[in-house]
């Protein structure tokens, strides 16, 4: 997909970010008002975070190599689900991960 190409070619907070970015303008497209707020929610969070979450984010958009980068899209293409459940638990997830919270998703 498009996004990988972006997230490998970008360092670290910024490919997520644009990813988060790109899934939150389908949500909105979607109507998916509740699965936003999340994702929203994730990118100013992450938007502030300090140097060591940006590490942690290496991991999932680059550092870790494709298997990571395509995990973390198909977590942001389940944030899209139609169902609001499903959409934010994987947003959730992202969250979590982005705070170091647990890898073997």
């Amino acid at each position: 997909p498009d996004f990988l190409k972006r997230v490998e070619s970008l360092d670290g907070i910024e490919g997520v970010l644009i990813g988060l970015w790109d899934t939150a303008v389908r949500q909105y497209e979607k109507r998916l008002w509740e699965p936003l707020a999340v994702t929203q929610t994730l990118m100013a969070d992450l938007a502030h975070k300090s140097s060591s979450v940006s590490i942690s984010l290496k991991g999932l958009s680059r550092g870790n190599g494709r298997v990571e980068s395509v995990r973390l899209v198909s977590l942001m293409d389940s944030c899209l689900s139609p169902h609001p459940e499903v959409a934010v638990e994987s947003c959730r997830l992202i969250q979590a991960l982005a705070r170091g919270g647990p890898r073997g998703f």
